[in-house]
């Protein structure tokens, strides 16, 4: 090998394994809400809350993932 000479280089790019679960789990959580069954009319505050509480750990899930992808 000499200084000039080109060096061809084989290799396979994967995703970052803590992305991709990250990922698996915001879409557990979509599904999870899609299966999940209509509140009776006397508990909607409880299950309103609750839901809040799924959609903001959902959104910090996303967020967290999204730093991921930047470095």
């Amino acid at each position: 090998m000499k200084i000039g000479d080109f060096i061809e280089v084989e290799g396979e790019l994967q995703k970052n394994p803590l992305i991709n679960y990250m990922d698996i789990f915001v879409d557990l959580f979509r599904m999870a809400d899609i299966f999940a069954e209509k509140p009776q009319l006397g508990g909607k505050t409880q299950v309103k809350a609750q839901k809040q509480q799924k959609n903001e750990t959902v959104k910090q899930i996303k967020s967290f993932a999204d730093e991921l992808k930047h470095f």
